[in-house]
């Protein structure tokens, strides 16, 4: 998964797989088109406005990548 994937499922998700809290943080102002307080994070309201917003790119998230490079390191 590459760095841009875990802050797009860690937007998603509020599950913080990617180290970059600021890049996060930018990444869902720039969807939202406004500024976010960290405290917004855990409004339940507030993840849902995110989780519309950030659908499109989270679904473009090839998950089926590690299987290919697993598969390939046993061939």
């Amino acid at each position: 998964m590459t760095d841009q994937e875990k802050v797009i499922f860690s937007a998603y998700t509020s599950i913080y797989i990617s180290s970059n809290i600021s890049a996060m943080h930018e990444y869902i102002e720039s969807k939202i088109k406004r500024t976010l307080f960290s405290h917004e994070l855990i409004d339940p309201e507030v993840q849902k406005e995110i989780r519309e917003k950030v659908s499109s790119d989270y679904n473009k998230i090839d998950v089926t990548e590690r299987k290919k490079v697993e598969r390939a390191l046993y061939e």
